[in-house]
């Protein structure tokens, strides 16, 4: 049993760490001025949780597949916790909790910019391992990717 809920809150851990802020709304994301491209504030909401979920249901999959070894199990799944703490992070340096000072919001753009490389990096090993997680994280991809458009556009 407590096997079971350890796997669960590191399959999930992308939306476990997301949730004060989906449920306080407490971030500065949606005081910025509006950019080229940018969907409503809703939308956001929306799409993240889905985002996340399907990262966690990713996730289940990779630590339930028997056909992969332990070794590629941890690699990926460290990774995805890399992420996931990289997530929090960026949303905890545009939270309401921490004032916005300039050189935040290079530490901002930097740390998307990591999780646009983690991306990169996760893609290639679901990709080596299996062809549907591959395609599963093609959103996710693209959405961190616009992100990073949204962020250095906001940046200018």
């Amino acid at each position: 049993m407590l096997h079971q809920l350890k796997i669960i809150l590191i399959s999930f851990s992308h939306f476990f760490l997301s949730i004060p802020y989906i449920i306080f709304n407490n971030t500065n994301l949606n005081n910025r001025p509006k950019v080229f491209l940018q969907p409503p504030k809703l939308v956001f909401s929306f799409v993240w949780t889905t985002l996340y979920i399907l990262f966690g249901i990713s996730n289940l999959k990779i630590l339930y597949n028997h056909n992969l070894s332990n070794n590629k199990k941890i690699n990926i799944i460290n990774q995805s916790i890399t992420e996931s703490l990289l997530h929090w992070s960026w949303l905890l340096i545009n939270s309401n909790f921490i004032n916005n000072y300039y050189y935040l919001k290079f530490i901002s753009t930097f740390i998307l910019t990591y999780i646009v490389y983690y991306s990169f990096i996760r893609a290639y090993y679901l990709k080596k391992t299996d062809k549907f997680l591959h395609i599963l994280y093609i959103p996710y991809k693209l959405w961190i990717i616009f992100a990073l458009y949204l962020e250095l556009a906001y940046q200018i």
